[in-house]
């Protein structure tokens, strides 16, 4: 046969639930104090006590170059870094329209300029390229003209009589110049053209003058 439960046996088993949810709830709200705390402990500014990491000790990862950036590339890739600024590569190719002292000797026809001979010759193009560009290559398609020359210059507003040649191409071979000196344009303080010229008397051809260069965005 059961025993009934007294009263009192009733009582302090009822008294025993109710202390034990009040510790639960205790111990719960004190998590959530020390959670707090030390949220906001961490973002405090200054580097007195703060338990975060100093940015001088975090180190990027293995495949980032100077001056990049770090950012985040796919759930593959993980994280990299890359340039803030990108260098996009640029041509120009001006027409074969221009000035020259001897109309005589030098027809420009805009796709072609022809050099019909009969003593000295000289002709100049002009050039407009974007500021701060970086001219990197000076390609000329041309035949003939004997020791004539086709070179790419850089003259002083200031100073008219100060031109200095950024590259150069012999007229009667073609080419292409890599090696180019005074190489970002700068429209502040400089104009640029295209001269060729020969004492020769020999007749010669240009068909086509290319300039490569970088910018940045």
């Amino acid at each position: 046969m059961a025993k009934k439960r007294g009263k009192k046996e009733f009582r302090r088993f009822s008294i025993k639930i109710h202390l034990t949810n009040r510790w639960l709830y205790t111990f719960i709200a004190l998590g959530i104090l020390a959670i707090i705390g030390v949220g906001v402990y961490a973002l405090a500014p200054g580097s007195s006590g703060n338990p975060g990491h100093n940015i001088q000790d975090v180190g990027p990862p293995t495949t980032c170059a100077n001056g990049q950036f770090l950012q985040f590339i796919d759930s593959t890739n993980g994280w990299g870094c890359t340039n803030l600024v990108s260098e996009k590569t640029r041509y120009y190719t001006p027409s074969l329209v221009g000035y020259t002292p001897l109309p005589s000797y030098v027809i420009f026809y805009g796709y072609e300029v022809i050099i019909e001979g009969g003593g000295m010759f000289r002709g100049y193009i002009p050039v407009n390229l974007p500021d701060e560009a970086i001219v990197t290559e000076f390609r000329v398609w041309s035949a003939g003209g004997g020791t004539g020359g086709i070179n790419l210059y850089r003259a002083d507003l200031d100073d008219g009589d100060t031109n200095l040649i950024m590259g150069n191409i012999a007229m009667a071979t073609g080419g292409t110049d890599n090696t180019i000196d005074y190489a970002t344009i700068d429209n502040t303080l400089y104009t640029y053209y295209v001269l060729f010229g020969n004492t020769n008397n020999v007749p010669g051809n240009i068909y086509g003058i290319r300039i490569k260069y970088t910018i940045t965005d």
